[in-house]
């Protein structure tokens, strides 16, 4: 399949990670997931209570009922 492209040899340029866009980028980024995390944090400390009922191991906990 010769002469697909249009104008001469595609190029696709990256970005750097100290360009401003791509800082201010991922700056938004972060704020946002670190905003994401409080409530997700506050309800994962509901259950904080019961974790060692989750963390039994049920075979050895039927072995010591048994």
């Amino acid at each position: 399949m010769e002469e697909i492209f249009f104008a001469g040899t595609p190029l696709l340029e990256a970005v750097g990670l100290r360009e401003p866009f791509v800082e201010e980028l991922r700056n938004t980024v972060r704020h946002y997931i670190e905003r994401a995390v409080i409530p997700m944090r506050a309800y994962a400390a509901q259950y904080e209570s019961f974790l060692p009922v989750l963390n039994v191991d049920p075979v050895t906990y039927v072995r010591s009922v048994a």
